[in-house]
């Protein structure tokens, strides 16, 4: 309920429609989101995402814990509750200070974070026009308001979520940095979802490695398609052996830092 009293903007998605070549007998919808994030100062450094991604899941089940040490050390008299509802007091603190200095500073350029799967899902649209797949009708979605919770694909899924009932989503995610595809295999904030597993096999017998955001402070729109019983993944690239994602929320998020055989790869994946 405390939404409707934050600062409001307009927000929009943009979608197309590629028709099959023949009888559509079976949809995909592929999907990037249009906005960047602030670049906060968690995101700054590997060091500091590190300590974010810790620090998140702690803060929300700490709203839970916290309750709970304070009525044990009123039970048992033992300090060590209060010093440890204490700490997380601090990391209450932390996660609000965060949310207040996020509508402050300014946003990332977006290059990784969201221009390259834009540019992804582009050439696939230019590409699909010359060459519509075989019974397979492709959506073509770009959406608005990712970074504030994922509004656009719930507003997507709203007005065509029923119609698009038995389709697979391909959610892109900072395709412009690394060397190989990665899937998403679970993710949630709390409650941690996992992609099920013919799923899985299938994308990493096309060569792609999956990935865990699960309790790390992450989500992706994939996350909201899930929540609705549908099915579909999130693909992102990655530097070969690495576990951060490339560029995430940060100033540094510029164009020169994209590469074309990371773009490539991608659209390539996608298309197979």
């Amino acid at each position: 309920p405390l939404r409707a009293s934050l600062p409001q903007g307009p927000s929009q998605n943009v979608i197309a429609i590629a028709p099959a070549a023949g009888t559509t007998r079976r949809r995909v919808v592929v999907n990037a989101h249009l906005d960047s994030h602030r670049a906060v100062i968690w995101f700054a450094s590997d060091v500091l995402t590190r300590l974010y991604a810790f620090i998140s899941p702690l803060s929300v089940y700490g709203l839970l814990a916290a309750p709970a040490f304070y009525a044990l050390r009123l039970l048992t008299g033992l300090p060590a509750f209060s010093w440890l509802g204490g700490a997380l007091g601090v990391v209450h603190f932390l996660a609000w200070f965060t949310g207040v200095t996020a509508d402050l500073g300014p946003y990332s350029p977006g290059a990784n974070d969201n221009a390259s799967s834009l540019g992804v899902l582009l050439t696939l649209a230019e590409r699909l026009k010359e060459e519509p797949l075989p019974d397979t009708e492709v959506w073509l979605v770009a959406t608005g308001c990712e970074e504030t919770g994922c509004d656009g694909m719930t507003a997507f899924l709203d007005e065509y979520g029923e119609r698009l009932r038995d389709a697979f989503f391909l959610n892109l995610e900072v395709c412009g940095i690394g060397d190989e595809v990665a899937f998403v295999a679970a993710e949630g904030v709390v409650r941690a979802r996992k992609l099920p597993a013919r799923s899985a096999a299938a994308l990493q017998s096309l060569g792609a490695r999956p990935l865990s955001l699960a309790h790390a402070g992450v989500f992706t729109e994939t996350g909201a398609v899930w929540q609705r019983g549908l099915r579909g993944v999130c693909l992102m690239s990655f530097p070969a052996g690495s576990d951060l994602i490339p560029e995430w929320h940060r100033l540094t998020d510029t164009t020169d830092k994209l590469q074309p055989a990371a773009l490539q790869r991608m659209h390539d994946f996608v298309w197979r």
